[in-house]
């Protein structure tokens, strides 16, 4: 499967179970259902012309690095969950990339092998590398700041970092509606913009929650959703988070 398009690097992905390379649908990138335990390699494969910069995790306990490599690869993760599907662990199921946009902006590509209720999908997500927050803080998606930015400047020819600041959504009156700020589609959860009790706030989704068209169930980012209700999160993912609510019963609207 080769991913080359205006808002992505070229590069090349490949999915072996057990020392077999898989077909990947470039629709949605489904490649199969999995009713057992398997070993999955992930492979991505970068291009010179745009030099993208791998972004590893050796170890779960370990901080982030930054690899000047062009291929770089992930035996991923297979374990069963509470509901009896197969599914892939989040820590454990992406590559990630840092790279240029074609606005020149610094985009971290996230390359991963999901599962959602035994079905396996390849998915690729594109987020801002480095920002600033509401209350004015520098936050940064990987990686230490000071890495991060060596390298963008690396890859900018030693143009100067820009921070882009990320702006909450002007909301429309009408009905229970919200607005994706981000998604995640290595962990399956993401965060969108809501009215609650008069105030705007960000609160968490998970995609089992999620109702679209399609094999697999995703938001992206400024895409608009209706919900069913607003509940304690339950964190079914499984990692650490500062929401406190989530949603239910979530569609796009179209």
């Amino acid at each position: 499967m080769s991913l080359d398009s205006r808002d992505w690097p070229t590069m090349d992905v490949a999915v072996r179970m057990n020392g077999v390379k898989l077909s990947i649908d470039p629709e949605d990138g489904y490649i199969r259902h999995i009713d057992d335990r398997c070993n999955l390699r992930l492979e991505v494969t970068g291009n010179e012309s745009n030099v993208p910069f791998l972004v590893n995790r050796e170890r779960d306990d370990k901080p982030v690095s930054l690899c000047d490599v062009l291929f770089g690869f992930r035996e991923v993760r297979v374990r069963q969950s509470k509901e009896g599907h197969y599914k892939t662990d989040s820590r454990w199921n992406n590559v990630k990339l840092l790279s240029l946009d074609y606005s020149l902006a610094p985009v971290v590509f996230t390359v991963a092998v999901v599962s959602q209720k035994g079905d396996l999908f390849v998915t690729c997500d594109k987020r801002l590398a480095f920002g600033v927050d509401s209350d004015k803080q520098v936050w940064t998606y990987t990686a230490d700041w000071r890495s991060l930015a060596s390298k963008v400047s690396m890859l900018t020819g030693g143009r100067r970092v820009v921070k882009v600041e990320r702006e909450i959504p002007v909301f429309c009156a009408w009905g229970e509606a919200g607005y994706t700020s981000w998604w995640d589609s290595s962990s399956g959860v993401g965060s969108v913009w809501i009215l609650h009790e008069n105030e705007k706030i960000e609160v968490s989704v998970y995609w089992a929650e999620i109702k679209r068209p399609g094999r697999r169930a995703y938001l992206v980012p400024g895409e608009a959703v209706s919900y069913e209700g607003v509940r304690a999160k339950r964190n079914p993912s499984g990692r650490s988070s500062s929401y406190k609510l989530e949603l239910t019963g979530v569609s796009v609207v179209q």
